[in-house]
């Protein structure tokens, strides 16, 4: 290469000293490279950023080194990358906690970067650069159907709740990165997610926000992609603290909601000028050539608008479109929300019918447990929450109906006079009549919290009546209003009811009973408004999209279970996995104007020791259509990093090795939410054998948790989330995944019965580093 720009940290001094040398020793040799360093710019003359930007714009390639995660570098790093830049990242190996501090932020392929130990072995890396860590690829188009995309928040603080329904009210079309949905965003998707949008919503939040860090570093890595692939993007800074310089001029300050909202509306001009830009489309691929194929969004929320083009119609899907379900439980990862999705635009597409999808955020509902527990007795809680969710339940099917018919009301003469009564009955209820519904559900349990302190009951200790309770949560005529609701929806053919995302958030501390306790009590209320609905001869039905780690781990303990309708959503035909591939792979072939549309065996070559890339990377995948996807996209990326025309065995071990890592973690903070004292304890397998008998297994548990009764529970949870499997009579490995999601079906194909033989799963073996010649 002709010159390159390195870019790191001003401090700590011991990481900068062995940058320093490396460079030192680099220019030393006289090669024809020109190594360009951030500190030869001095800022004199001008803000120091500026001269930066010009180098990574003029240099053939950059290096940066991340072992010390630094906002400038990243917001470089995602500049560089923006331009379409070639980059390589370099990490000290002797920094203490530098690799698994990139594990934790999730951004940034480990298998990749460059590893030095000295100033030496860092101008080696530098002299034999071949194989970039990215180089992001030309031609990608704004995605017109959802062209905004939003960070999101891990803590849904009412900073994040206001800022997301101020973008959310554009209604230009939005995807979103979640945190606590997906704690990955690599950095080949972060580029096409921002190179795809027409505009960019971004935030920093001050350090005292839980996950601060890990959310700012992201927002800096991605307002530099924006600003160099010339994307309009906002930084909202909520609050009053020092942004790192890079960013500080590009930045505003808001404290307030209206401050919020007209920073999100400054943006939309600019938007609407990007995509009215026709952007030259990449050309069509060769059947050789993988650079720009992708399989699509992996989170449902972020392609409910496309789902339609590759949607895999499976037996729940129709199970659930029927009505044959109350509730829909599911793993992380098996594609709950995509069948939520679709069931509503599936049934409303028929403007007869009438669906009402929401989605609450895990942290309003805890909020409301608190106020309930901590200001109700223990006996009305239930109660208490129960009507709450009804009276919540009835203003949102008011709201959806007002919005859904105004532009028709005047004209359909049958509608007309329901509607006005409706209407008038809704303005009286202040809270629900401005913002989306998590910032309506918000002010309604703040309005509850307000009138509790101010009528003294917090302060005195008082204990309400059920009639005072009742009325104040509705506060308003709640009769006639449920009346006019139900009369309204005897208009229409079918009026359905579907909640998801309720256990979004419900993490760190644990699910807890009062977790439970809004499930069960959502089901109670759902119930109460058919019974109301059902005494006018009206059908409303309420459909509860679940994990199902919650609903085994807890809802076991409710008395009536079992009176529900329940669909599972499992994938164990491992030819649908491969359906749901190939749709999403034509999709991908129409876009780029390949023809005929390609097969999974079409972008694959070789194998893994026999065994066929498809089956390698689908029994690693846990049975998650997203495991898969995601480890697919990432075997796209390996192979055309390499230069490669075709996925090879090699690119699917490395991809099943980069992401072991990063799932040993999301399945700790799974086992976390409902299990907190079992934190970190699958750690302990690490250097263990493969196979392990009971005895071991419990053995190793219990050095952390202390306690023989703990530990075998702790086993039987390992084996339902999949982590262990166990050894069939004839050697065979058996997970739980292979039987119905029944633990106890599972351990009755175990070869020993006393002391039975178990596995851990392959995907977790490589960040185990799991040993083959251990056995027992």
């Amino acid at each position: 290469m002709r010159d390159a720009f390195i870019g790191y940290p001003a401090e700590p001094p011991e990481l900068v000293d062995n940058i320093t040398a490396g460079i030192e020793t680099f220019r030393s040799w006289r090669r024809p490279t020109q190594l360009r360093p951030w500190t030869d710019f001095d800022g004199a003359s001008s803000p120091i950023i500026k001269d930066v930007v010009r180098a990574i714009q003029e240099c053939e390639a950059s290096f940066f080194d991340i072992t010390v995660p630094n906002p400038n570098v990243f917001y470089e790093i995602g500049y560089a990358v923006g331009l379409g830049k070639p980059i390589f990242l370099t990490l000290l190996e002797a920094w203490k906690g530098g690799m698994q501090r990139q594990v934790e932020l999730g951004l940034f392929d480990t298998h990749r970067l460059k590893r030095y130990r000295n100033g030496a072995d860092l101008a080696n890396i530098v002299r034999d650069a071949r194989e970039p860590y990215q180089q992001s690829p030309p031609g990608i188009t704004v995605d017109q159907t959802s062209p905004i995309f939003f960070q999101n928040h891990l803590e849904k603080i009412e900073f994040a709740t206001s800022y997301f329904s101020a973008v959310k009210a554009q209604r230009l079309g939005l995807r979103s990165y979640d945190p606590a949905e997906d704690h990955r965003l690599p950095l080949d998707r972060a580029f096409r997610e921002i190179n795809s949008s027409g505009g960019v919503y971004l935030s920093l939040i001050p350090q005292t926000i839980k996950g601060a860090e890990e959310h700012n570093l992201r927002a800096y890595l991605l307002a530099g992609i924006a600003d160099g692939a010339g994307i309009p993007r906002a930084v909202l800074k909520y609050q009053d603290f020092t942004a790192p310089f890079d960013l500080r001029d590009g930045v505003t300050t808001v404290r307030d909601r209206k401050e919020i909202n007209a920073a999100v509306v400054d943006l939309v001009p600019r938007i609407h000028e990007r995509q009215q830009q026709m952007r030259v489309p990449a050309r069509p691929l060769a059947r050789s050539h993988l650079v720009n194929l992708s399989l699509g969004a992996t989170a449902a929320e972020n392609e409910r608008l496309v789902l339609d083009h590759y949607f895999l119609e499976t037996r729940e899907f129709k199970r659930t479109l029927r009505g044959e379900a109350r509730l829909v439980v599911g793993r992380k990862g098996v594609g709950k929300t995509a069948i939520f999705w679709q069931v509503r635009n599936r049934i409303r597409a028929n403007r007869a019918n009438l669906v009402l999808d929401l989605r609450p955020e895990g942290f309003q509902l805890r909020k409301l447990s608190e106020v309930i527990a901590n200001n109700f007795s223990e006996a009305t809680h239930s109660h208490t929450m129960t009507i709450f969710w009804e009276y919540v339940l009835y203003l949102e099917l008011a709201h959806k109906i007002l919005e859904d018919d105004y532009a028709i009301y005047a004209r359909d003469s049958r509608i007309t006079a329901s509607y006005e009564k409706l209407r008038n009955a809704y303005e009286n209820v202040d809270e629900f009549r401005e913002g989306d519904f998590p910032e309506r559900l918000l002010r309604l349990i703040n309005r509850l919290r307000q009138e509790l302190d101010t009528d003294g009951y917090i302060r005195d200790g008082k204990i309400l009546t059920t009639p005072e309770l009742t009325e104040m949560i509705y506060r308003t005529d709640f009769p006639k209003l449920r009346n006019l609701i139900i009369g309204y929806v005897a208009l229409k053919k079918q009026t359905l009811i579907l909640v998801d995302n309720l256990d979004r958030g419900w993490t760190t501390a644990g699910v807890t009973s009062s977790d439970v306790r809004i499930v069960q009590c959502l089901m109670d209320a759902g119930r109460r408004i058919e019974r109301a609905a059902g005494k006018a001869n009206v059908q409303i039905s309420t459909v509860i999209f679940l994990r199902d780690d919650i609903y085994h781990w807890l809802m076991d303990e409710a008395s009536d279970r079992g009176k529900d309708s329940i669909v599972w959503v499992q994938w164990r035909e491992p030819d649908l996995l491969l359906q749901l591939v190939e749709a999403r792979l034509q999709t991908a072939c129409a876009e780029l104007g390949i023809e005929p549309p390609l097969k999974f065996e079409d972008i694959v070559e070789g194998n893994i020791e026999g065994e066929p890339v498809f089956d390698y990377l689908v029994r690693h995948c846990l049975r998650r259509p997203r495991s898969l996807l995601d480890m697919i996209e990432l075997c796209l990326s390996n192979a055309a990093l390499s230069g490669r025309g075709k996925i090879t065995g090699a690119d699917a071990k490395r991809a099943v090795a980069s992401y072991s890592t990063d799932m040993l973690r999301d399945l700790n903070y799974e086992i976390r939410d409902v299990a907190p004292n079992a934190n970190r304890v699958i750690y302990s397998y690490a250097n263990e054998g493969i196979r392990l008998d009971k005895r071991n297994i419990e053995r190793i548990a219990s050095q952390q948790l202390k306690d023989a009764a703990a530990s075998e529970r702790f086993v039987r949870m390992m084996l339902w989330f999949g982590f262990f499997g166990v050894i069939g009579s004839g050697g065979a490995e058996n997970y739980v995944f292979d039987h119905g999601d029944d633990v106890q079906l599972l351990l009755s194909h175990a070869g020993k019965a006393n002391n039975p033989i178990f596995c851990i799963h392959p995907l977790f073996r490589s960040a185990l580093s799991a040993r083959v010649d251990l056995l027992f």
